[in-house]
């Protein structure tokens, strides 16, 4: 029997944090982290990284394990995640980055970072010939450059493109919630959530960071370190985030329609939690 993994996505600002709290505590289970920036340490404010005493004693895991100076892909990812899956009893994956997510739950095979000594002034019959070298089965536009690139940056951390293509075995029995809200209530609370993570101190957090490490090309990290490098100024700064993380959401939304089989819930109802519980305990039983 296939061990059964609940699975909690959505855009930013959907509350994934607080449902998952809920339910971890409504079934007794584990989080586990499904978001590609709440591994490094120091990017708290501007991942909206939980704090310790938000989590309620319930057990979190993959958040802050690797240093803002060290590479961390979705091969150590799918490693690191699926054993933890494999030794706690309920586990939650709570997050938002698809590939990390869908690597833990579907029988994708890595073989570690490939081509990464290739750089993107790659022609488009080289970057074929480079993507056709390694994924042989892949069929692919030779002149669509925008999907060359994709496949050649997917061959860089490792994977195989054509093994995104069509339906995959999963290899756990899981419940997909994803929390859905329409445009404007979804800018309503990105840019809410902006403004009170600029109040926690994100600009100093950058800074900070900035001190040690080269910073990640991250929404939210990549404008503020524009903006103190003086090459925007603070409005702009805060228009971009905005901007940038909307249309993250836009293209988070349609990745998952297209490659998660999910359960979709309005994050604004009032009867969330209670759905979701009754949707998972259907589910389970």
């Amino acid at each position: 029997m296939m061990k059964k993994v609940i699975v909690i996505v959505g855009p930013t600002s959907s509350g994934k944090t607080k449902l998952s709290l809920e339910i971890a505590k409504h079934f007794r289970g584990q989080i586990i982290n499904g978001d590609s920036v709440q591994v490094y340490k120091g990017y708290n404010i501007g991942s909206a990284k939980i704090k310790n005493h938000e989590k309620h004693d319930i057990p979190h895991f993959l958040i802050d394990i690797v240093d803002p100076n060290k590479q961390y892909d979705v091969f150590q990812f799918q490693k690191d995640g699926r054993k933890i899956i494999e030794e706690v009893e309920n586990p939650i994956i709570v997050g938002g980055t698809g590939l990390y997510i869908q690597s833990l739950l579907f029988d994708y095979k890595f073989y570690g970072e490939k081509s990464s000594h290739k750089d993107l002034s790659l022609s488009n019959k080289e970057l074929y010939n480079e993507i056709k070298m390694f994924d042989n089965k892949i069929i692919i536009d030779k002149n669509n450059r925008r999907r060359l690139i994709r496949a050649y940056e997917i061959i860089r951390k490792g994977l195989k493109p054509s093994s995104l293509e069509g339906d995959k075995k999963t290899i756990y029995d899981y419940y997909g919630v994803y929390l859905d809200l329409d445009k404007n209530e979804l800018k309503k609370r990105v840019t809410e959530r902006i403004n009170n993570q600029l109040n926690e101190g994100f600009i100093q957090e950058v800074s900070e960071l900035k001190k040690k490490y080269e910073i990640k090309n991250i929404i939210g990290y990549r404008e503020i370190n524009m903006y103190l490098e003086n090459k925007m100024t603070y409005d702009q700064m805060k228009e971009n985030i905005i901007s940038k993380t909307m249309k993250l959401a836009k293209r988070q939304k349609t990745w998952f329609k297209n490659k998660m089989k999910l359960y979709f819930f309005d994050a604004n109802s009032k009867t969330l939690t209670r759905d979701v519980i009754e949707g998972i305990e259907k589910w389970r039983n």
